[in-house]
């Protein structure tokens, strides 16, 4: 999350503290004191008197719900789900807007029941999957089933439920919609991505890339721009094998030549 902003007017309506954080994923804020989720700063559900923090010197690394006392569950649910975004956010890079756009998705799919008995952390990575391809800045989905606790197989099931019960119409990724992951762990840099951007657009539409897949065409590209990157390097980037991007390397210089 960003940093706390502090303000004179606004409070906690559990413990009166001036450090509240608005606009907190969907909720209108959250008191950066004791934890307390704000629903409607017009009619606040203040909770049961909590318990002081013992002591306030404690590491801000602590987890969100280690700083939090939740008297509903529903809420409960939810701050677990949003502390999932946050913890793949740890892992791989993940936008302020993916981020956003994965919460709206999990609370379409809360209120309408569509969590209901399933995996939490695996149905929160298919939300940031789906997320980050609304907002063009797709994770590799192959990236996201090597996370920690998290079910290949359920993964693409999530996924799959997750459009279907929430009308959720996404467009399919086209390779160039992986550039920003691929500069966004490093494997090409600023100066480079223009470059490989060129490319996949010079290449667009060649039936010599059909019905491949695009992060790995997309990886494919910048292992060409950047010549001093290993297949190995690119592969394990995207999460695709070495042979991939041996056989996209084929396809793509062809498509080069023909365009």
């Amino acid at each position: 999350m960003s940093q706390a902003t502090t303000t004179q007017t606004e409070t906690c309506p559990s413990c009166g503290a001036t450090t509240v954080e608005p606009n907190v994923y969907s909720f209108d804020g959250v008191c950066t004191a004791c934890g307390f989720v704000i629903q409607e700063r017009s009619e606040p559900m203040v909770p049961e008197p909590m318990a002081q923090i013992k002591d306030a010197s404690e590491s801000e690394s602590e987890t969100f719900r280690s700083q939090c006392t939740i008297s509903c569950a529903t809420e409960k649910r939810l701050v677990d789900a949003f502390e999932s975004i946050e913890e793949i956010a740890e892992e791989l890079p993940v936008s302020t807007q993916t981020r956003q756009e994965a919460a709206n998705i999990y609370l379409n799919a809360f209120r309408t029941g569509v969590t209901d008995g399933r995996e939490r952390a695996t149905f929160v990575a298919a939300c940031v999957q789906l997320a980050s391809v609304n907002s063009e800045q797709v994770i590799p989905s192959r990236r996201l089933n090597e996370i920690e606790d998290i079910d290949p197989d359920q993964f693409h099931r999530y996924r799959q439920t997750i459009e279907s019960e929430t009308q959720t119409t996404l467009p399919t990724p086209a390779p160039i919609d992986y550039v920003w992951f691929l500069s966004a762990t490093d494997v090409i840099p600023d100066e480079t991505e223009h470059k490989v951007r060129e490319l996949l657009q010079a290449v667009s539409g060649s039936t010599k890339l059909a019905g491949k897949d695009p992060s790995g065409v997309a990886a494919t590209a910048a292992y060409i721009v950047r010549e001093d990157l290993t297949q190995h390097e690119v592969a394990t980037t995207v999460g695709v094998s070495v042979e991939t991007i041996r056989r996209r390397s084929n396809d793509l210089r062809e498509a080069w030549d023909d365009a």
